[in-house]
């Protein structure tokens, strides 16, 4: 039962935007440990981007701020302090990065 609410929550947080972007979701939860502030999250997203744009694709009409926001406002980063973004749900992380393929 707590194992389909967890899921039942996380389909809520995975958005159309997140379902797009899951491969450039899923790389920004893996590099989090050591790519954590709000710059250097963003310029992962656009080097990736830039480097596959198929594979690591932004949602229509976002770019890297946008979409770095985004992942803010469905839960899968959090302002832990100043400059310092994380994941607050560790199982949650593993979810994305599941559902991407990492």
């Amino acid at each position: 039962m707590q194992f389909e609410l967890r899921n039942l929550s996380y389909n809520h947080q995975y958005s159309d935007e997140i379902q797009i972007s899951i491969n450039l979701t899923a790389k920004v939860m893996a590099e989090l440990d050591s790519c954590h502030s709000r710059a250097k999250i963003q310029d992962l997203m656009n080097e990736l981007h830039e480097v596959n744009p198929r594979k690591y694709c932004f949602p229509a009409d976002m770019n890297a701020k946008s979409f770095f926001m985004h992942l803010v406002h469905q839960g899968a980063l959090h302002k832990e302090s100043v400059d310092r973004f994380v994941c607050p749900i560790p199982s949650f992380r593993a979810y994305l990065m599941d559902r991407g393929g990492i």
